[in-house]
């Protein structure tokens, strides 16, 4: 919602539809053109989706917010490798991967923003029962820094299209 205060026209992505209808009314409701779309940042061709409509409907792309996280709670010798792809599934490789996505097209604009949001987790351990999660918190900002921090990435995008993900 800050975006759409600021100013911005957004895409929001999440994997409930029901979630989306209600946050589009608040943005449309702001007088901002929003896009909803239904994605699972896991899924590579959701992924591709997001960023191809987002480019169709607004023709630019300036600011990407990663914004899709989960956890699971489990103490350290019972979390499963299915317990740690699906937590680093969301919380890093899509992060990662919605960059690099982000990116293409920021690089050739020469404009962009990316924000990644992640829990203080990332950067003390916050409990004995979230190994992964707190794990996966350091890949957020890992993920901005590899891929944009050498691209000279800036500029003015105030009122333009971003992308907002939330799982």
């Amino acid at each position: 919602m800050r975006l759409a205060c600021d100013g911005m026209d957004v895409v929001i992505a999440d994997l409930h539809a029901d979630r989306l209808d209600a946050v589009a009314r608040e943005v449309r409701a702001l007088g901002r053109h929003v896009l909803p779309l239904v994605v699972d940042v896991t899924d590579a061709a959701d992924r591709e989706r997001l960023f191809a409509r987002t480019l169709e409907t607004f023709g630019r792309l300036d600011a990407l917010v990663n914004n899709a996280g989960i956890q699971r709670i489990a103490p350290p010798l019972d979390v499963t490798e299915e317990h740690w792809d699906v937590v680093m599934g969301v919380n890093a490789k899509a992060t990662h991967v919605c960059c690099q996505l982000a990116l293409r097209h920021m690089v050739t604009a020469r404009c962009g923003r990316i924000v990644n949001v992640a829990s203080i987790a990332g950067k003390m351990a916050s409990t004995v029962h979230h190994p992964i999660y707190n794990a996966s918190g350091v890949a957020r900002p890992l993920a901005k820094w590899a891929s944009g921090r050498e691209r000279g990435i800036g500029g003015d995008h105030h009122g333009h299209p971003g992308i907002f993900l939330d799982r």
